[in-house]
C-alpha cells in the first residue's frame, strides 16, 4: 500500500469549493471512493453542507464514476493515498479512516495514533477496529442524519455500482476517537445518547 508523504506523480482532482481558509477540514482515507461512499457517505456530504471541506485519498485509482459520486455528496477533492502527507494530516480538524487501511500500513497507522495522542483531531474509524484504538474508542452515529443526505448518498451509491433509496439508507455507526482538546462541537453522539466531548472550538477556527 502505498504511503509516501510526498505528493505522487497523480495530483488531486479538484471538484468544487468556494475559497474558504477558514472552513474545517476532513480527511476520509479508504481502499476504493465506493467504500466511502457506503460507510460514511451521508455523514460527509451533511458535514459539507455545513461548511466543511471533505479531501478524500484512497488506494484504488479514481475513475470518472468515483469523482461524480463524490461530487454529488460535496467533496472537494480527491486524490491516490500516497498524495496524503503528513502537514495535511497535522492541519486536519477530523479524520475518518476505514479500520482497513490502519491494519495494513504502518507509516500511515503511527501517523494516526500520533493524531490520537498528541493532537486535537477526531479520528473517526468504520470497519475494524484496531486493537490499539479500542480502548480510547467510543461507538457513535451522527445526531441528525438529514433527509437529503439519505437522498445524495443514495444517488452517489448509485454512479459507483450500489443500490439503495433514500428510504433503505440506514444510520452510519462508527467508532470515535476524540481528543480531549477537540476544537469544535461534533455532530457525533455515543451511540446510546449518552454525551461525548463537545470542547468548544477557539474563534480562529471559527467560520465567519
Amino acid at each position: 500500500m502505498p504511503e509516501s508523504s510526498r505528493a505522487g506523480s497523480i495530483g488531486p482532482t479538484s471538484i468544487r469549493w468556494p475559497d474558504d481558509s477558514l472552513a474545517y477540514r476532513l480527511i476520509a482515507v479508504a481502499p476504493c471512493v465506493s467504500e466511502v461512499v457506503s460507510a460514511a457517505g451521508g455523514w460527509l456530504f451533511d458535514r459539507a453542507r455545513s461548511g466543511w471541506r471533505i479531501h478524500v485519498f484512497t488506494v484504488d485509482p479514481v475513475t470518472a464514476a468515483d469523482t461524480t459520486s463524490l461530487e454529488i455528496l460535496g467533496v472537494e477533492t480527491v486524490a491516490p493515498l500516497s498524495a496524503l502527507t503528513s502537514q495535511e494530516l497535522l492541519c486536519a480538524a477530523a479524520l475518518a479512516i476505514d479500520g482497513e487501511i490502519l491494519g495494513g500500513g504502518p507509516l500511515l497507522a503511527q501517523r494516526v495514533y500520533a493524531l490520537v495522542q498528541h493532537g486535537a483531531t477526531e479520528v473517526v474509524v468504520w470497519g475494524a477496529m484496531p486493537a490499539r484504538l479500542k480502548k480510547q474508542c467510543v461507538e457513535v452515529r451522527q445526531t441528525s442524519f438529514s433527509k437529503a443526505s439519505r437522498v445524495f448518498k443514495a444517488r452517489a451509491l448509485s454512479v459507483v455500482g450500489g443500490t439503495a433509496s433514500a428510504d433503505s439508507v440506514p444510520d452510519e455507526i462508527f467508532g470515535r476517537v476524540a481528543s480531549p482538546i477537540l476544537r469544535y462541537h461534533s455532530d457525533l453522539r455515543v451511540a446510546d445518547n449518552r454525551q461525548v466531548n463537545t470542547n468548544v472550538l477557539p474563534t480562529r477556527y471559527r467560520r465567519a
